[in-house]
């Protein structure tokens, strides 16, 4: 999710490469296949908003106990919690329900 200013001038044609963007957004269909790796993507990019999205197949709290661990040790953990800039969407198919978390200092909030 970028606007036309975003790209970096000069580059081939039908390439993509920015200078910087509005939305990072990582999906990942198994929660357990290695969300650190989506949750390091969005960490070291600098946008906007950061969104992972993935699809429990268990409860997913040890998981995001993880996730949480790791965004709350880094530097920018204080700007994203103030700046609430930081979005895990749990899908689910029974029922075709979602649950949106957003990180905080302390935990993911819950978003109703």
């Amino acid at each position: 999710m970028y606007e036309q200013h975003d790209l970096v001038p000069g580059r081939k044609e039908d390439t993509y490469w920015f200078k910087e963007i509005s939305v990072a957004f990582e999906h990942e269909n198994n929660l357990d296949a290695g969300l650190y790796q989506e949750v390091s993507h969005l960490l070291i990019t600098n946008s906007d908003l950061r969104i992972l999205v993935t699809y429990p197949n268990r409860d997913p709290e040890e998981q995001l106990t993880y996730l949480h661990g790791i965004t709350a040790s880094t530097e920018l953990s204080d700007d994203i919690a103030e700046r609430q800039n930081f979005l895990i969407i749990l899908g689910y198919q029974e029922g075709f329900r979602r649950q949106g978390r957003v990180f905080n200092l302390k935990n993911w909030t819950i978003l109703e």
